[in-house]
């Protein structure tokens, strides 16, 4: 299984791929802060926006911190995107120290479970506007893959969208 999941991340990172060869699944549901909204969930909530779910044992985690301080610098571009960052704490919970401005769970090892994280471990789940897994790794990502994944997912929307027009 970690073989096909590195795989699909390496394939999203080296260059976008056509639609009809893309493998995507549904991202695993789960509930969001009340202060969302009633019933928010990551499958009604942030429509059209990508998502990026850091699953960490908690703020002061140093996998966390780590992979928080190789986001930062490039914060604006992932802003420009309308990029959402969630953060799914499995051991303790607390504030993220950090200018990007993280949505963390309530549920954190309800979350953490879902994407079959537990036991502190770090992973990172890159979500697309569609609520596809896109990409998911338990190692630390550099900002620049974390955009290169995202610009593929733009890439393939935009092709999408494109076609949908032209049928028209």
């Amino acid at each position: 299984m970690f073989r096909s999941i590195f795989l699909i991340f390496l394939l999203a990172c080296l260059a976008p791929l056509p639609a009809e060869e893309l493998i995507v699944r549904p991202a695993p549901d789960f509930e969001l802060p009340a202060h969302l909204g009633n019933g928010a969930k990551l499958s009604n909530t942030f429509t059209g926006q990508p998502v990026v779910l850091i699953v960490a044992a908690g703020p002061s985690a140093r996998a966390f911190k780590k992979q928080v301080k190789l986001i930062e610098p490039l914060y604006r571009y992932f802003a420009a995107r309308d990029v959402v960052f969630l953060a799914a704490f499995t051991k303790s919970s607390g504030r993220v120290n950090s200018d990007i401005p993280f949505v963390v769970l309530p549920s954190g090892n309800l979350v953490g479970n879902r994407y079959g994280i537990s036991g502190g471990k770090h992973a990172v789940a890159i979500i697309s506007p569609g609520r596809n897994l896109d990409a998911f790794t338990q190692n630390i990502l550099s900002a620049e893959a974390v955009l290169s994944i995202l610009d593929n997912n733009y890439a393939r929307r935009k092709r999408e969208i494109l076609a949908k027009e032209r049928a028209r």
